[in-house]
């Protein structure tokens, strides 16, 4: 959840927040078309696309549900065509000087942006409803996990008693037995009823005693 949902979710708002900002900046540019505001808000611009570039890298690098790889290919075709078709197109007219045309081409970025908001918010939408799932799947497994570890510890103090009721009556009653036969032996009482039915190790020594 952390690594393949909320750090992806993060990564998709900022690639959000950046691409609304370039077009801010191209928005500026058109209302202050000076070389110096060009060229502060231009290496802004650049340096935001960079930016989405890298974070789109990390996202599409992180594990991807099949739904998931059809929305973030919608999305890259989506953003690929907007960017070429109308974010490069205004910011190399208002670069050369063309403002007339850098504000025709504006209104085509407007008229192009839904698209790939839509685009955008499908993505992020879908972290939320994923996570979901995970988080869910791993609650389900957790309460299987204590069930079988519950049923695990009951078997283990079932089966702790049953050794100590088997060590008990099969070598405790047995070894006490032959200790009361030395010591009526060596008191000279040698009528003691001993036990012959056994034939492993205890029952040897209870065979040698009688």
């Amino acid at each position: 959840v952390s690594a393949d949902r909320a750090v992806p979710l993060k990564d998709l708002d900022e690639i959000a927040q950046r691409s609304l900002r370039n077009r801010i900046l191209i928005m500026d540019e058109l209302i202050t078309p000076t070389q110096e505001n060009i060229a502060r808000r231009g290496r802004e611009i650049e340096q935001n696309a960079q930016a989405i570039d890298d974070l789109w890298k990390a996202y599409m690098a992180t594990y991807l549900t099949p739904e998931e790889k059809v929305l973030a290919d919608k999305f890259a075709a989506v953003r690929a065509n907007f960017v070429s078709e109308a974010v490069l197109p205004t910011q190399r007219a208002i670069k050369e000087g063309r403002m007339d045309e850098a504000q025709r081409l504006y209104e085509k970025l407007s008229k192009m942006s839904p698209e790939v908001i839509a685009a955008q918010n499908e993505l992020i939408a879908l972290q939320v409803t994923v996570a979901k799932e995970e988080f869910d799947a791993a609650t389900a497994r957790a309460a299987t996990f204590r069930f079988w570890g519950m049923l695990i510890l009951v078997a283990g103090v079932a089966l702790c008693i049953f050794i100590g009721w088997f060590l008990a009556v099969n070598v405790r009653r047995p070894i006490e037995q032959a200790a009361r036969v030395l010591q009526l032996a060596a008191q000279g009482r040698t009528g003691e009823q001993v036990d012959l039915h056994r034939n492993d190790e205890i029952g040897q020594l209870m065979q040698i005693l009688a």
